[in-house]
């Protein structure tokens, strides 16, 4: 029933044309969920039996279709064929059924009924175009009369419209004139069987590499090795890592740290319990995280705007408390350690000053937070069908939580290269800017591998995912991983060079900005952000859609920019913003649940007057946000694969997912 769907889909985007079938079909899904209850999905099945099996061999497919589904399938057909309300405004001569019920007595019946209705409401529309001759303003309001009356019984799905060239062209219904045309787009016309055939040929073009070795995955089918498009970064990639960690190796093993104590940890016992609690509060974000993706997709709105609001209101009740903590406690230091007046001082400012700023977007940027409510509600629907995706970014991040802690203990290290010496050897600068550049490119690397992984996994769900023999999902992720680690590897390195250097160039403006306002010089500010801010943005934004298509056809960085950047353009989808709303709003959760996190950890470090406890705090703070934003890059990685989905879509006069198209098509 599916590959039936999907064949009728295929079917109405070559006759209806593409605006009429992304608008008005309904998905797949819809079509095979018995039962079918409204007249709507009734008339689509009866045309699906009928038209296909006439030019697609569809009765092929009927047969295998379950008994039960066959009896309903009948039932529905004659009944529909048989009612009033069946083809009252169709422009075609009745559809053959050549599967299973075209020699039975009820149908020979129900097509002669609908002849009859075809002759009666021809002859009233030529009454009325001949009594238009008389009364302009008679005619015009029969029309608008029968319009309407038309409208109560005709099929939704099928509206006669003039903006739509291929209904526009098909000729009226009189008397005398010679029915050529279905409104559906069926005729026996060679031409139209050419460009039918053009049409799937164009159509078929968006399957990539990928799917192709997903069909028979296994090692010897996938592409081993690193001898993919943009190898040369790979190499340079690997090297780079191998030096870094051979560095590291030579700091850990050739420094020798003093003997002191630790100024935050007393024994190993508290040392244990810091580091149990900080566990503790990334197990509880990971499961809030979770519950909020569910909870996202029944209450979109209300939960978008309730934690939007909440973020300026818990920033100001922090604040509060911290003024309050301020003015009651002695500013007497603890272990050497700032007085608590100065920390609850520094956590009110900050609080403060959240709170002032958020309510300042609020404000700003309103309208934005609305429309991302259709957005953020698709791709939470994507990553529900699709759990496996956030299991596997909870696994990258903890390996990439892992590669920062060993970074943090190499960087430790640096120091006592010249502890003896009064001034820095030169040398010691250049293995420092050397192990923030691998660094940071290691990092860059551990994002845009994600967003490989996850476009590809999405791109292959949003084409294939109602085909016959389309491997699971778990499948599928397996195949990207390992295309992106190795044949893809280089494409990736490319990317994230791209996205270090747009982050580098970005940090350079805000420096600029907030300069040039601290000078007073507000004009110049705003020019830097014009000139710098602005294509800094778009470049960071094109080189993810990018690496977004490279991911799932295969090819290189540059030849995927010189094939994808035409396309979004096209469509007018290279400068949405989809993915902007989504940060902006999602954002704010991680910093509400943040806030909360860091007030009741925070209580309990200042009771306890305790250093131990000032870490849980500060690093149990931190856990909510990171992993919400985890989510939220999730969540962007999702939107943006289907972004370039859907404008695959457009550009072959295709549909595969009707709720893409109407959330994509309202931003």
């Amino acid at each position: 029933m599916a590959q039936l769907a999907r064949e009728l889909l295929r079917f109405f985007e070559q006759g209806l044309g593409k605006q009429l079938a992304r608008d008005r079909i309904p998905g797949v899904q819809s079509l095979t969920a018995a039962p079918f209850d409204d007249l709507w999905r009734l008339i689509v099945l009866v045309v699906a039996v009928s038209l296909l099996s006439e030019r697609n061999q569809a009765s092929v497919l009927y047969e295998q279709l379950d008994e039960v589904v066959q009896t309903q399938l009948r039932l529905g057909i004659d009944e529909l064929w048989s009612s009033d309300s069946a083809g009252h405004s169709w422009k075609t001569q009745p559809l053959q059924a050549s599967g299973y019920a075209a020699s039975t007595d009820s149908m020979a019946s129900a097509q002669t009924s609908l002849l009859q209705q075809q002759q009666q409401f021809a002859s009233a529309l030529s009454s009325l175009r001949s009594s238009s001759q008389h009364s302009t303003h008679d005619a015009k309001g029969r029309l608008s009369a029968a319009t309407t009356q038309q409208s109560v019984y005709e099929p939704a799905v099928l509206p006669i419209s003039q903006d739509v060239p291929s209904v526009a062209t098909i000729a009226p219904i009189s008397n005398d004139a010679p029915l050529e045309q279905s409104l559906i787009g069926f005729d026996n016309n060679s031409s139209s069987r050419s460009s039918s055939s053009s049409d799937e040929t164009d159509t078929s073009s968006y399957v990539s590499e990928f799917s192709q070795d997903l069909a028979a995955y296994g090692p010897e089918v996938v592409s081993t090795g690193i001898s993919g498009p943009n190898a040369f970064a790979a190499y340079v990639f690997i090297a780079s890592l191998l030096a870094y960690a051979g560095a590291g190796g030579y700091l850990m093993l050739f420094t020798t740290v003093p003997q002191r104590t630790s100024p935050v940890f007393k024994s190993y016992y508290d040392m244990t319990t810091a580091i149990a609690a900080v566990l503790t509060s990334a197990g509880v974000s990971a499961g809030i995280s979770i519950a909020w993706v569910h909870l996202l997709r029944l209450h979109t709105r209300r939960l978008i705007w309730l934690t939007t609001l909440s973020v300026p209101v818990a920033g100001a009740a922090t604040a509060v408390w911290a003024c309050v903590q301020l003015f009651r406690i002695s500013g007497a230091p603890v272990d050497g350690i700032l007085g608590m007046q100065v920390r609850s001082g520094i956590v009110a400012a900050i609080a403060l000053v959240l709170a002032v700023r958020f309510i300042w977007a609020i404000v700003q940027r309103r309208l934005d937070i609305e429309r991302s409510v259709d957005i953020i509600k698709l791709a939470c629907n994507v990553l529900v069908q699709n759990s496996e995706l956030y299991a596997f970014s909870l696994l990258l991040l903890a390996l990439y939580a892992s590669f920062s802690m060993a970074s943090a203990a190499i960087a430790t290290r640096l120091p006592l290269l010249f502890a003896s010496d009064s001034r820095v050897p030169g040398h010691v600068w250049g293995l420092a800017g050397f192990l923030l550049t691998s660094f940071a490119w290691t990092s860059a690397v551990f994002v845009q591998l994600l967003r490989a992984i996850l476009s590809s996994v999405v791109c292959q769900w949003y084409f294939h995912r109602h085909d016959p023999n389309e491997p699971p999902v778990l499948h599928t992720l397996q195949a990207a991983t390992y295309s992106a680690l190795t044949r893809q590897l280089g494409t990736v390195a490319v990317a994230a060079a791209v996205l270090l250097l747009s982050k580098l160039l970005h940090l350079i403006e805000l420096l600029l900005r907030w300069t040039m306002r601290l000078l007073r010089a507000v004009p110049l500010a705003f020019v830097v952000s014009l000139a710098v801010g602005r294509p800094v943005y778009l470049a960071e934004r094109w080189s993810s859609f990018v690496l977004v298509y490279a991911a799932f056809t295969g090819k290189g960085f540059m030849e995927s920019s010189r094939t994808v950047t035409p396309l979004l353009r096209r469509h007018h989808l290279l400068h949405s913003p989809v993915v902007s709303l989504i940060k902006s709003s999602v954002t704010c959760y991680s910093l509400l649940l943040s806030l909360v996190f860091g007030y009741a950890l925070g209580l309990q470090a200042v009771l306890n007057m305790s250093a131990h406890a000032a870490f849980v705090a500060v690093a149990g703070s931190a856990m909510p946000f990171v992993m919400l934003q985890m989510v939220t890059h999730v969540l962007s990685c999702s939107v943006e694969a289907l972004v370039v989905c859907y404008a695959i879509d457009l550009d072959v006069q295709s549909c595969h997912s009707i709720n893409v198209v109407e959330t994509l098509s309202l931003v």
